[in-house]
């Protein structure tokens, strides 16, 4: 699952899932909080059931708040 620019609600349901965020272009700062199955990013995109993140961040002071996975 990709997501771009946009604000999202992305729900990987069962079985291991994989989310890319691509904001690159993004000037204001981002923060991103992950506990290893859910998160948010400060656009009001939405994670759940997500089992690995790749996130690409813009020029901002960006924030990565990165959790271990709850079991």
């Amino acid at each position: 699952m990709i997501s771009s620019q946009g604000v999202d609600t992305v729900d990987g349901g069962v079985d291991f899932d994989s989310w890319s965020g691509l904001y690159g272009e993004a000037t204001a700062d981002l923060v991103f909080d992950f506990d290893g199955a859910s998160g948010t990013l400060s656009n009001g995109t939405r994670l759940a059931n997500i089992e690995a993140v790749s996130l690409i961040t813009g020029s901002g002071d960006d924030t990565f708040n990165i959790g271990a996975p709850v079991r």
